[in-house]
């Protein structure tokens, strides 16, 4: 019985982490729930790395935002990194905000996590995945880019250059 629990135990632990580790699929939306591209990005507020409340509308007002939902344990968010170091160091001047939210995660580790990869740009912690899960988050890393008016403008798991650099040149 309890070799079963524990297969059972590993399969769902198993199939969760292939779908939310380095899928590349696009999300769309079939639901008509969560935050999708078209819609207006739903203001959030989560504590930072200080402990300090941080509003995502405070980074998304009238300046274009890349928010990206990760994790420390996700291959694919690690590699991304210096991808997103570049991109903010490169666009920051040109009014760029980039938001790391990490889902289900404690404070502490993903502390050690940003000191190790030198991560330049804000994180807030989603310890209890409340927001990943309003924002129907299904694999990380998941990348939003929202122009200056709030607006959703792609929403995947890749890193468009492309995209990011329209809506800063809007």
């Amino acid at each position: 019985m309890k070799r079963l629990l524990f297969l059972g135990v590993f399969l769902v632990f198993f199939s969760f982490a292939l779908t939310a580790c380095n899928s590349q699929d696009i999300e769309s939306n079939t639901t008509g729930s969560g935050v999708f591209v078209g819609d207006n990005l739903l203001d959030f507020t989560l504590n930072d790395l200080n402990g300090e409340s941080v509003s995502v509308s405070t980074y998304s007002k009238g300046k274009p935002l890349l928010l990206t939902f990760t994790t420390t344990w996700c291959s694919h968010c690690i590699t991304i990194i210096p991808a997103l170091k570049e991109i903010y160091s490169k666009n920051k001047d040109k009014g760029l905000e980039l938001l790391a939210v990490y889902v289900n995660e404690k404070p502490e580790n993903v502390e050690s996590f940003s000191k190790k990869h030198n991560i330049p740009y804000k994180i807030l912690i989603d310890a209890n995945g409340k927001i990943a899960t309003s924002y129907k988050i299904r694999g990380v890393p998941t990348l939003m880019i929202i122009d200056d008016s709030g607006t959703i403008k792609y929403r995947g798991h890749g890193l468009p250059e492309d995209i990011i650099e329209l809506v800063i040149n809007e």
